[in-house]
């Protein structure tokens, strides 16, 4: 995820959603990188995307992680408005 790190750090936030999508590919389980596409993704006013990004992140999470998850969805909540 290194590269999708400079490219955050440039505000070049296609690139960085095209490299943590790549990592995705890899691991679809890392909830870093869902997390990391639904905050670009909304920098860019893709909302849709935001959403369906934090949907596949809280498929990801521990069970147990309850406050993380109410703070997920209230996000989703946010913005559907």
């Amino acid at each position: 995820m290194g590269i999708s790190k400079i490219y955050e750090s440039l505000q070049d936030y296609d690139k960085a959603i095209a490299q943590f999508e790549k990592t995705l590919e890899i691991d679809s389980k890392c909830t870093e990188g869902y997390e990391a596409l639904e905050e670009f993704f909304e920098k860019l006013g893709k909302y849709e995307e935001a959403i369906e990004a934090y949907q596949k992140y809280i498929c990801h999470l521990v069970s147990g992680d309850k406050k993380q998850f109410k703070s997920i969805r209230k996000k989703i909540k946010n913005l559907k408005k």
